[in-house]
C-alpha cells in the first residue's frame, strides 16, 4: 500500500542543523486590539473604534500601514510607564470593569445608585489628587523614552538620569508581569482601591519643589534642557517677577522649569 508500518526500518537520506532564535510576540492589530477590547468589557460598540482611532491620532503608536499593526510610540510607552509607576489601577482595565460591576449591582438592587455614584466620584477625585501629586513622572519618562530612542540632545548619564533609568526599568517590570488572563479572570468582581483622601495645591509643585529640580536634572543631563536651575529662579519662561506666597510670576516661572523640554 506505499504507507508505513510500526517495526519498519528507514533509510535516513539527509541530516541538517538549522539555528533559531525565539522572535518576540507581534504587535497588535487594530482588530486584535478590538477583540481585547471587547473580552475586557472596554468600551461599547459604538466607542470602540473611535478609541483605536484616538491612540492613532495623538500619536500614542505608529500604524504600519500594510499590516495594520500598532507599535507604541515613545509618547505612548512614556505615558503608560507614568501610569505605572504612579498608580497602575488607571492604566488597567480592570477600572472600567470595576464601574460597571457597580452598575450591576445597582440593576440587581444591591446597591442604590447615589451611594455608588458618590463613591465612584470620591475614588476617582482622590485619584486624581494623587496623580497630580507625582506629576513630575510624566515629563522624567518622556525624556527616558526619547533617551533610550536615541533622540536626546547631549550626554545619558548622571545621578538624576540614572534614577530616572531605574524607574523605567521598574515600569517596565511591572508592565511585564500584567497578565490579561488574570484581569479576565478579575473582571466579574474586581474593585476599584480607594484612594486616601487628600488635595492639591498647583504651586507646591512649581515653586522650589525638589520634583520639578529633579527634572530639570534629568533633562539637563539628557541634552534636553541647557541648565536645571530655571525653575528654581522663576525664570523658566515666566515674564512677571517672582512673588511670595507663589503668585502669578511664580506660578509661571515654575511651569517655564519645564519648557526646555517641550
Amino acid at each position: 500500500s506505499g504507507g508505513f508500518n510500526q517495526g519498519d526500518a528507514l533509510r535516513v537520506l539527509d541530516v541538517s542543523l538549522k539555528q533559531r532564535y525565539t522572535e518576540p510576540p507581534l504587535h497588535l492589530s487594530e482588530s486584535e486590539l478590538l477583540a481585547l477590547m471587547d473580552r475586557h468589557g472596554i468600551g461599547t460598540d459604538a466607542s470602540m473604534a473611535s478609541h483605536v482611532g484616538n491612540v492613532q491620532r495623538r500619536k500614542y503608536v505608529q500604524l504600519d500601514d500594510q499590516t495594520r499593526r500598532m507599535k507604541p510610540s515613545e509618547l505612548g510607552l512614556a505615558l503608560c510607564h507614568a501610569y505605572m509607576l504612579i498608580d497602575p489601577e488607571l492604566v488597567l482595565p480592570t477600572v472600567r470593569a470595576s464601574i460597571e460591576n457597580a452598575c450591576a449591582r445597582v440593576a440587581r438592587g444591591e446597591a442604590h445608585k447615589s451611594r455608588v455614584v458618590e463613591q465612584s466620584l470620591r475614588t476617582f477625585k482622590n485619584k486624581f489628587f494623587g496623580f497630580a501629586r507625582q506629576i513630575d513622572r510624566v515629563p522624567l519618562m518622556l525624556a527616558m523614552a526619547y533617551s533610550l530612542n536615541g533622540r536626546a540632545g547631549g550626554a545619558s548619564q548622571g545621578r538624576a538620569a540614572g534614577q530616572s533609568l531605574a524607574l523605567w526599568q521598574e515600569a517596565a517590570r511591572r508592565t511585564l508581569g500584567v497578565s490579561l488572563e488574570e484581569l479576565l479572570d478579575l473582571k466579574d468582581h474586581v474593585v476599584v482601591t480607594e484612594a486616601p483622601e487628600g488635595s492639591f495645591n498647583i504651586q507646591e509643585l512649581f515653586q522650589n519643589s525638589p520634583a520639578v529640580q529633579q527634572v530639570q536634572e534629568v533633562l539637563a543631563e539628557l541634552g534636553f534642557a541647557e541648565a536645571p536651575r530655571a525653575a528654581a529662579e522663576g525664570k523658566g519662561g515666566g515674564k512677571g517677577k517672582r512673588r511670595k506666597g507663589g503668585g502669578k510670576g511664580g506660578g509661571k516661572g515654575g511651569k517655564g522649569g519645564y519648557h526646555g523640554y517641550q
